[in-house]
């Protein structure tokens, strides 16, 4: 009977840490530099429409985890390369242009 295998073994597991978790950090950096910059109140039309800030942080928030998530799982999905997630299947590009095999 085979073992269940681990979080880190998992695809999705691999994904949320090779994705997410870089995208979640970047987020965090990239919010403190925004917010220190410009204050969310400025973005809003009219005092009684606008958010409160916490909100606004809230939101920013997400919104740019969602972008950097976005960029990462398109740097991951380039990375795969084919469905065996061997972009060149074992052939590179020499120096002259010409496709060589991979030697150890």
């Amino acid at each position: 009977m085979m073992d269940a295998p681990k979080f880190g073994e998992r695809r999705l597991g691999r994904f949320m840490m090779q994705v997410l978790w870089p995208a979640f950090l970047v987020a965090i950096v990239a919010e403190g530099l925004l917010f220190s910059l410009f204050d969310p109140h400025q973005f809003g039309g009219d005092a009684e429409s606008a958010l409160s800030r916490e909100a606004a942080y809230t939101i920013g928030f997400f919104a740019l985890w969602a972008l950097f998530a976005c960029s990462s799982a398109l740097s991951w999905l380039l990375a795969q390369g084919g469905s065996n997630g061997n972009a060149n299947n074992g052939s590179r590009v020499t120096r002259n242009g010409q496709m060589g095999a991979d030697h150890p």
